[in-house]
């Protein structure tokens, strides 16, 4: 939040007004993978807030996420019971040997364009 406080003179009588700045927050494009047996899924999406993304891609015919899975953040794709995507868990570094969960994620974001898992 930003805030900017403006002192001005009228007629002898002095104001004070405030202008606020609330939430201006860069979308940043992001991808992470998660992968099942010989398949690398890859989620593409906007981060709108630290706590809030937009999935723009959901798929496994990314070859971005085959090449560089290594060096992308892991996910997993969290589903409600009508299999639509309503949160995404993110663990920034790569360990083949653990899935990402609420318990080891880094961050967990709430899907603000929530549909089927195959919709994207």
């Amino acid at each position: 939040m930003f805030q900017k406080l403006e002192i001005f003179r009228e007629n002898n009588v002095t104001f004070l007004s405030e202008y606020r700045i609330i939430d201006i927050i860069k979308t940043k494009t992001m991808k992470a993978t998660h992968r099942l047996i010989d398949s690398v899924w890859t989620v593409e999406y906007n981060i709108l807030s630290p706590t809030e993304v937009e999935i723009l891609k959901f798929g496994r015919d990314d070859p971005e996420g085959y090449e560089k899975e290594r060096q992308l953040p892991q996910c997993n794709v969290v589903e409600d019971d009508k299999r639509t995507f309503v949160a995404l868990q993110v663990r920034d570094s790569f360990d083949s040997f653990k899935w990402v969960n609420a318990e080891n994620c880094d961050r967990e974001y709430k899907v603000v364009n929530p549909k089927h898992i195959f919709s994207y």
